[in-house]
């Protein structure tokens, strides 16, 4: 696990190699022991929630990804990951991280705070 310090303090984690999350892909892994989604739409645009549906807590990677709208495998719940914001139902959202991109990594920011924050990272099965 590589961090590193940005002006406003807060730690960045190098999650993954840009490489490796083709456009169009989602892959779960988990960062800080946090289950997290990295989610590359193409054009630069990469994203990062937590991965589970509000819902009812189901694995947001084993769902579907077409366009910019995750589907939860579960109940079949939508999401713009350009937001996080619900589609169907409109009344919920994803929890969001920051991401960058620094040295051909995807760096992804968890606060301490975030639910789950704990330690480690490493690919979710």
């Amino acid at each position: 696990m590589v961090e590193s310090e940005q002006p406003d303090g807060a730690p960045w984690t190098a999650a993954l190699p840009l490489v490796e999350l083709w456009e169009g892909e989602m892959i779960a892994l988990r960062v800080h022991d946090v289950d997290v989604l990295l989610v590359n739409l193409g054009r630069g645009e990469i994203y990062a929630y937590d991965n589970r549906c509000p819902h009812a807590g189901a694995p947001l990677h084993a769902g579907r990804l077409r366009a910019a709208v995750l589907q939860c495998e579960l109940h079949q719940w939508e999401f713009d990951v350009r937001t996080g914001l619900g589609i169907n139902p409109r009344r919920c959202q994803l929890q969001r991280y920051p991401v960058a991109i620094a040295d051909g990594q995807i760096l992804v920011r968890i606060e301490r705070s975030s639910p789950g924050a704990r330690g480690a990272r490493g690919p979710i099965p």
